[in-house]
């Protein structure tokens, strides 16, 4: 997840725009978000029959368990009773999962910008008993930095990844000249980007 830097924004986009003859209009490709609801985000925490590792990153060992993050996500569950020949148990879907840790019997890991909390004492049956929400900060995926990315809007959902595609504005009137980007605003940032439309799932 990173930042969106103001000069990754700006210069690439120079390099695409067009104008589209006589008309006040601009072409040009961008990384349109891509959203997850926040609704969908809160109701996705589940657990599962194994599954096949694709992006393993932090590691927990907790007793007989092991615990293997799958990046953004969720979680591998392995039994290592036998160390000669673990097992991997179950997978928790946990979207926008990165960092975990163990206690007791209860697993505690973010998923984008909630923490959760789950009973781990039955592997047959891992329930969430908790979220709390907002307690990370709004972050978004890499992009392609070839191309100037889209407005973000977080009353949407989270930016779970970003869609290249092809855009035609109108300009707009800045400063007595024309313009072809509208500004957004958040609470870290304030920076000249395309209003571009977002997907969302």
């Amino acid at each position: 997840m990173k930042k969106i830097n103001f000069y990754q924004i700006i210069f690439p986009a120079l390099l695409f725009i067009g104008i589209t003859g006589c008309e006040d209009k601009i072409k040009y490709e961008a990384n349109i978000p891509v959203y997850m609801t926040y609704e969908n985000l809160r109701s996705a925490v589940s657990s599962g029959s194994p599954q096949a590792m694709v992006n393993p990153g932090k590691i927990y060992l907790k007793d007989q368990l092991i615990f293997i993050n799958d990046q953004f996500k969720g979680v591998h569950v392995i039994n290592n009773s036998n160390p000669s020949s673990p097992q991997n148990a179950a997978f928790i879907n946990i979207p926008g999962n990165v960092d975990m840790a163990v206690k007791g019997n209860y697993l505690y890991a973010d998923s984008y910008i909630d923490l959760i909390v789950l009973d781990i004492s039955n592997l047959q049956n891992i329930t969430l008993v908790d979220r709390i929400q907002d307690v990370f900060p709004y972050s978004v995926p890499e992009y392609n930095e070839n191309y100037p990315v889209g407005v973000i809007d977080e009353n949407i959902g989270i930016v779970v990844d970003w869609k290249i595609d092809k855009v035609t504005e109108d300009y707009d009137t800045y400063g007595g000249g024309l313009f072809p980007f509208g500004v957004a605003k958040s609470d870290e940032m304030s920076h000249f980007v395309p209003e571009i439309h977002a997907v969302e799932f």
